[in-house]
C-alpha cells in the first residue's frame, strides 16, 4: 500500500505543496480529500469555473469576498477560520499562521500525528 500512495503522491512532488504523509489513524476518505484539497482539486467555484460548470458567481458563500478556492473554503475565509480555532483550541495548541491547505498539512506533519 505504501508504495502505491508514493506513487500517486509522485507526480504531486512540488516545493509549494510537498508530499502527504498518510496518517493510518485516519479514514482513508479523509487522507484522500486532504490529497485532492492540497493538490486543489476539490469541486470549489473557481474550480468548476474553470471547467465551464459554472453561470454564476465564484465568491465564497461564507464571506462574499474572496473567490471560492479550496485555501478559501477550508483555511482563509473567517468562518474557517473560527472552526481552526476552535480545533486548535480543544487541541490544546496555538494557532499556527495558516494561509493555505499546504500551510495545514505542514502543521499536522509538523506536529501532531508523526
Amino acid at each position: 500500500m505504501d508504495v502505491l500512495r508514493r506513487r500517486i503522491d509522485e507526480p504531486a512532488r512540488t516545493p509549494s505543496n510537498g508530499i502527504i504523509n498518510w496518517i493510518n489513524e485516519v479514514p482513508i476518505k479523509v487522507n484522500c480529500f486532504v490529497w485532492r484539497a492540497n493538490l486543489g482539486r476539490i469541486p470549489v467555484m473557481a474550480e468548476l469555473e474553470a471547467r465551464g460548470l459554472l453561470n454564476g458567481s465564484n465568491t465564497c458563500a461564507n464571506c462574499l469576498t474572496e473567490v471560492e478556492t479550496a485555501d478559501n473554503v477550508l483555511v482563509k475565509c473567517p468562518f474557517a477560520m473560527e472552526i481552526w480555532s476552535m480545533v486548535l483550541s480543544w487541541c490544546d495548541s496555538s494557532k499556527p499562521s495558516l494561509n493555505k491547505v499546504s500551510d495545514v498539512v505542514s502543521f499536522v506533519a509538523q506536529s501532531c500525528c508523526y
